[in-house]
């Protein structure tokens, strides 16, 4: 096949990949919830911040494994499954899938608690108002904040708090982990496409496996996740006396 190589450009044809398994997601999400960010809405009716992380990984990992196995058939490699994934990488999905986990157990002991202050929710649904919430459609499992209707769920949703008490406001360690994710997926994604956009007609070479992660970005990600983690697991809310 070694014929063809030259017409294919690596680096696009992993944009390709990834704008098709982004389409993929989205189609499921609005075959099943009705609009195409379904994948990143937990049962709460939110937009729920563990949620697009861990897709962010799963899709960017994906299309580039994808790409490169693809390649090595096409360039005739032999063996072209044994592609090499760094070590860190498994440790990155570790940790988000252990976040989403972890953020699913605390969010359902606290929505199994008691009822929250009357009080403090009815001022946390007047600020939701005033931001242009419709307070009927604001309701609560225990302490936890929910949306009765889907089509409340907003991007805001992933650097808000989770509880009756909190929900009006920015939660620190929701905007920080966004931030070490957003900037580490970047960041991640340039890597594999300098590793992709090397490869050409001209220079080809194997494509091995994927890129390394850079240790600081691991840290920064171990850093945020328990951060989210801790703050999620400490209480916001006055209950009910």
């Amino acid at each position: 096949m070694n014929w063809a190589i030259g017409s294919i450009r690596p680096d696009l044809a992993w944009l390709v990949s990834l704008a098709m398994i982004i389409a993929t997601i989205a189609f499921f999400g609005s075959y099943t919830l009705g609009t195409w960010k379904g994948i990143l809405i937990d049962r709460r009716n939110v937009i729920s911040l563990s949620r697009l992380q861990m897709t962010s990984w799963t899709v960017v990992i994906t299309s580039a494994l994808l790409t490169m196995t693809i390649w090595r058939i096409w360039s005739g490699t032999k063996n072209p499954l044994d592609l090499n994934v760094p070590p860190e990488l498994w440790v990155l999905m570790g940790i988000a899938t252990t976040s989403s986990v972890g953020a699913s157990l605390v969010i359902n002991a606290k929505a199994s608690s008691q009822e929250p202050n009357e009080e403090q929710f009815s001022r946390t649904k007047n600020s939701l108002a005033a931001q242009g919430d419709d307070p009927s459609n604001i309701g609560n499992h225990g302490v936890i904040l929910i949306n009765k209707e889907l089509a409340m769920a907003r991007w805001t949703d992933m650097i808000t708090g989770d509880e009756t008490g909190n929900a009006a406001h920015l939660d620190l360690s929701k905007v920080q982990m966004l931030l070490f994710t957003i900037v580490s997926i970047v960041v991640y994604s340039l890597c594999v496409w300098n590793a992709l956009h090397c490869i050409s007609s001209t220079n080809p070479k194997t494509i091995d496996g994927l890129p390394l992660i850079n240790q600081t970005i691991l840290a920064l990600i171990g850093i945020s996740h328990s951060g989210y983690l801790t703050s999620k697991a400490v209480g916001s809310s006055e209950l009910a006396k």
